[in-house]
């Protein structure tokens, strides 16, 4: 049976393909993430690419992500090569947590001898529940427990220690205040005038690109994107087909939060039945003009294309 978007049937991936958010950080570059002292980090999904291809029995350094908190702590990736005397060696990624520069943990990830491949797209994810974390893994491999180390930090910064290309940080906090209400709609073209921010307005649905047997749009969403603080509330306007009794105008879809990358944002989306999803998604505003939805683990995306506010509303009426 399919669900419809954004209720999902649950299927795991080892990797996703890249995507507009993909960017290149030169060794020493760095991106950083914080939030106020009422937040703290509650889950991390790192990707990313490299040329690097270590001599054998050498272990590189790729990137550092440290946590700022009561007490520092760092997560270094290398790729590495098994000693060329060993029996067909292989390449690993070995992670090493650290705290105030002490060693805490490691742990090696062996990929399919005959598959691994640093250039492919790679995934580290820092797993939590109830906001502590609680164990690592890349691509999907054997979790690293990290019990407390890694929890109640508010800040987090990545430091690429070779060159290589990020497809996404998606950095999620506990303590942000839950997406949820009604905005009243009846002035919204004054609203959005008056906000003075480029990026605010109305979209429409254009089109999607998704594999049926996982997900199926709730709708064909008419959507608009008001100013909150730091990020974009998204309005639902209209379209709505699964549950469409349950929503009216005004009501809250979703929100984007910006992220270090020009034009990306991550992503919170209220699916069809009201359920909030958080984590792995993101948003891509292209030319300012089509808003991209992403939702990379069901092979999904949802385009929709700005229009003006009044035709968005006139549509509603009929």
């Amino acid at each position: 049976m399919r669900l419809s978007l954004i209720t999902f049937i649950i299927v795991f991936t080892a990797s996703t393909s890249a995507t507009p958010r993909e960017t290149t950080l030169r060794q020493g570059e760095s991106v950083s993430f914080k939030q106020d002292d009422n937040s703290r980090l509650s889950s991390v999904m790192i990707s990313w690419k490299s040329n690097v291809v270590p001599m054998p029995g050498v272990e590189k350094p790729l990137w550092k992500a440290v946590f700022d908190g009561d007490r520092q702590a760092s997560l270094t990736t290398y790729i590495a090569s098994e000693p060329s005397d060993r029996i067909d060696p292989r390449l690993y990624y070995k992670i090493e947590i650290t705290t105030d520069d002490s060693l805490v943990t490691e742990a090696r990830y062996f990929g399919n001898k005959r598959n691994f491949n640093p250039r492919d797209l790679h995934i580290l994810k820092i797993a939590a529940s109830h906001g502590n974390f609680h164990g690592i893994s890349i691509d999907s491999g054997e979790s690293l427990a990290v019990t407390d180390v890694l929890s109640g930090k508010s800040a987090m910064s990545l430091t690429a220690l070779e060159k290589i290309r990020i497809a996404t940080i998606d950095v999620c906090y506990k303590g942000q205040q839950p997406i949820s209400g009604t905005i009243d709609v009846t002035d919204l073209h004054q609203k959005l005038a008056s906000a003075n921010d480029t990026i605010a307005g109305t979209f429409s649905y254009l089109d999607r690109q998704n594999d049926s047997r996982m997900a199926e749009p709730g709708g064909f969403y008419n959507l608009a994107l008001m100013p909150s603080g730091d990020s974009y509330l998204i309005i639902y306007l209209g379209g709505a087909k699964v549950e469409s009794e349950t929503w009216s105008a005004g009501m809250i879809k979703g929100r984007l939060t910006p992220t270090p990358f020009k034009s990306n944002y991550n992503l919170e989306w209220i699916d069809s039945r009201h359920e909030t999803m958080t984590g792995e998604q993101f948003a891509v505003l292209v030319n300012n003009t089509i808003l991209e939805l992403h939702f990379p683990l069901y092979e999904t995306v949802m385009r929709f294309s700005r229009i003006p506010t009044q035709s968005v509303l006139q549509v509603e009426c009929r």
